[in-house]
Protein backbone atom coordinates (compact mmCIF):
# COMPACT_ATOMS: atom_id res chain seq x y z
CA UNK A 1 0.00 0.00 0.00
CA UNK A 2 1.01 3.61 -0.72
CA UNK A 3 1.08 4.94 2.27
CA UNK A 4 3.08 2.35 4.23
CA UNK A 5 5.55 2.66 1.42
CA UNK A 6 5.94 6.45 1.99
CA UNK A 7 6.23 6.02 5.64
CA UNK A 8 9.08 3.67 4.70
CA UNK A 9 10.80 6.05 2.25
CA UNK A 10 10.75 8.82 5.15
CA UNK A 11 11.87 6.40 8.33
CA UNK A 12 14.67 5.64 5.76
CA UNK A 13 15.66 9.64 5.21
CA UNK A 14 15.80 9.37 9.21
CA UNK A 15 18.62 6.45 8.91
CA UNK A 16 15.67 4.19 10.24
CA UNK A 17 16.18 0.43 10.43
CA UNK A 18 14.40 -2.38 8.06
CA UNK A 19 10.56 -2.11 8.16
CA UNK A 20 10.96 1.27 9.86
CA UNK A 21 8.17 3.72 9.93
CA UNK A 22 7.81 7.67 10.00
CA UNK A 23 5.06 9.92 9.01
CA UNK A 24 5.52 13.96 8.96
CA UNK A 25 3.08 16.18 11.16
CA UNK A 26 2.78 19.63 11.06
CA UNK A 27 4.89 21.40 13.63
CA UNK A 28 3.16 24.29 15.77
CA UNK A 29 6.22 25.77 17.91
CA UNK A 30 3.97 26.19 21.16
CA UNK A 31 4.36 24.94 24.74
CA UNK A 32 6.93 23.52 25.91
CA UNK A 33 8.96 25.08 24.03
CA UNK A 34 10.82 28.39 25.63
CA UNK A 35 12.03 31.37 24.37
CA UNK A 36 15.71 32.03 25.03
CA UNK A 37 16.36 35.37 23.82
CA UNK A 38 16.34 37.16 26.92
CA UNK A 39 19.19 34.38 28.21
CA UNK A 40 21.46 35.86 24.71
CA UNK A 41 24.12 38.90 25.25
CA UNK A 42 23.40 41.57 22.87
CA UNK A 43 23.70 41.17 19.12
CA UNK A 44 27.44 43.05 18.23
CA UNK A 45 26.70 46.89 17.11
CA UNK A 46 26.67 47.03 12.80
CA UNK A 47 29.25 48.37 11.39
CA UNK A 48 28.92 49.51 7.33
CA UNK A 49 30.91 47.76 4.92
CA UNK A 50 33.34 49.53 2.52
CA UNK A 51 33.98 48.96 -1.12
CA UNK A 52 36.99 50.68 -1.96
CA UNK A 53 36.51 54.14 -0.63
CA UNK A 54 32.42 54.23 -1.34
CA UNK A 55 29.90 53.01 1.58
CA UNK A 56 28.53 50.25 -0.04
CA UNK A 57 25.21 49.53 2.77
Amino acid sequence: DRARIQNEFRAGQCNGGPGALAEAFRFEPVFPFADIRALLPPAPPLRPVMGSTKPVG
